[in-house]
This record gives C-alpha cells, sequence and structure tokens, in this order.
C-alpha cells in the first residue's frame, strides 16, 4: 500500500424498505374516553332537575367500525359497545341482553342495511343486531 493513494469509499445512497407512502394513511385528530368528552356539561338548569349524570367511561376498547357518522367501539371489559353519535354528540352503552347477550366482544362492522355484525371471542360466534 502507498500512503495517499487511497481512495475514498464512494457514498451510498439511503434505502428504507418498504418505501414510506406519499401520503400519510392515518392522522390523529383529537381522543376521547368518557361521556363528557362527547356530550358535554348540562345546563345548570338542566343539573338541577335532573341531577348530576354521572360520566360512562370507555373501559377496555378493542375492535371499532365507523359507519352512518357513528362510531362502534367493541369494549371487552363491558360486554358490550359504546356508540358515539360525532353529529348528536352523543354517547351510550350498547350492551343487549337475552339471546343476544355479549360476553367478550372484540371487532364489529355494519353493512350497507344497517345491520351491525359484532365477533365475541367468548362465545364463538357472530352476533347479528
Amino acid at each position: 500500500c502507498i500512503p495517499g493513494l487511497r481512495q475514498k469509499a464512494p457514498e451510498r445512497e439511503l434505502v428504507i424498505f418498504p418505501a414510506p407512502p406519499d401520503t400519510a394513511r392515518i392522522q390523529f385528530l383529537t381522543s376521547f374516553s368518557n361521556s363528557g368528552e362527547i356530550a358535554g356539561k348540562r345546563s345548570a338548569f338542566s343539573t338541577y332537575v335532573l341531577g348530576e349524570a354521572p360520566e360512562q367511561e370507555i373501559v377496555k376498547p378493542y375492535g371499532l367500525a365507523v359507519a352512518g357518522g357513528k362510531i362502534y367501539i367493541c369494549d371487552t371489559m363491558l360486554g358490550g359497545l359504546e356508540i358515539v353519535d360525532l353529529a348528536k354528540n352523543r354517547f351510550g352503552y350498547f350492551t343487549p341482553g337475552g339471546l343476544g347477550q355479549l360476553k367478550k366482544p372484540i371487532n364489529c362492522c355494519v353493512d350497507e342495511a344497517g345491520f351491525l355484525y359484532v365477533a365475541d371471542s367468548e362465545r364463538r360466534q357472530v352476533v347479528v343486531f
């Protein structure tokens, strides 16, 4: 080796695989965890007449679906779903009884006809509402 004849290694172009998407597919807009953040607070008159309304919590969300301006959230601890209507600022629990009682709902979807399909891992069934 002759000193000074050593060549510098060519710089390599950084390769990222797989290539990142052109536009972001997920955008974080906001978060909510209870009914108070959706429905807001009652007026003083409503509170006087109806009393304090306990906030309904999202306990353990698992799967969700969005249809018709509503968000359907499967809650494995609740044994049902939370339904958030963003257009009407409403939040409610959906906990059916009888033959449709849910034990551990893990995912859901809504079809074009408005039927709600809920996959229940403990029942090992898909329940249709």
